[in-house]
């Protein structure tokens, strides 16, 4: 098998494992890793870990997070790479891998209605409207789309900010605390509406 194809392939196995049932606390924590890289904050090995318990799914320090994906629509991603791992075989050719990459780029509040109905959604189903004490992270995994840096209409989400304790949002390529309903929190609150973009 070529090296290009078989690093491919490995490449493909990690993913299918990475996204798999079992690996589901470590993605949680990754996505919290991943909006704490973009903050203005000193983090360490130890500061983010899982949460054994609900409604938080990972933690930073004493703060808890509540961690929701949201993916295009009808996206099947597990089956999406394990079918991707099974075609690949010895006569596989590299050309046969590549694939063309033209992103959106677009502005972070064009998706935000995504973001408002998915929150409404997981409120009602999961919590049944109780999550004023919950911190909402917000992981936006739409296909082939990253966000310009452009400022945040946090008004498009309107009044759902108002039922989450806090509300914030990481994509592939920038992170933002979209509100905050407690002025305790230090980490937070000075970040509010401040998007944070991976040039």
């Amino acid at each position: 098998m070529d090296e290009y194809v078989k690093s491919v392939k490995e490449g493909l196995k990690e993913s299918v494992s990475f996204f798999g049932n079992k690996n589901k606390q470590n993605r949680e924590v990754w996505v919290l890793k991943e909006f704490l890289k973009y903050l203005p904050v000193d983090v360490q090995g130890t500061d983010v870990k899982e949460s054994d318990a609900e409604p938080n799914d990972a933690f930073y320090k004493d703060i808890g997070f509540q961690i929701k994906e949201i993916q295009t629509e009808g996206r099947k991603r597990d089956k999406e790479y394990k079918d991707k791992f099974k075609s690949i075989n010895e006569e596989t050719k590299p050309k046969e891998l590549l694939e063309h990459y033209s992103p959106s780029h677009i502005p972070l509040s064009d998706v935000l209605h995504r973001v408002r109905d998915e929150l409404e959604r997981h409120r009602n189903e999961k919590y049944k409207n109780n999550t004023r004490n919950i911190n909402a992270l917000v992981y936006l995994n739409l296909d082939d789309t990253t966000y310009t840096n452009t400022p945040v209409d946090t008004s498009l989400i309107g009044s759902e900010l108002g039922n989450w304790q806090s509300v914030s949002l990481v994509t592939n390529n920038c992170a933002v605390v979209l509100s905050y309903n407690d002025d305790s929190n230090k980490l937070l609150k000075p970040l509010i509406g401040k998007l944070y973009v991976k040039n």
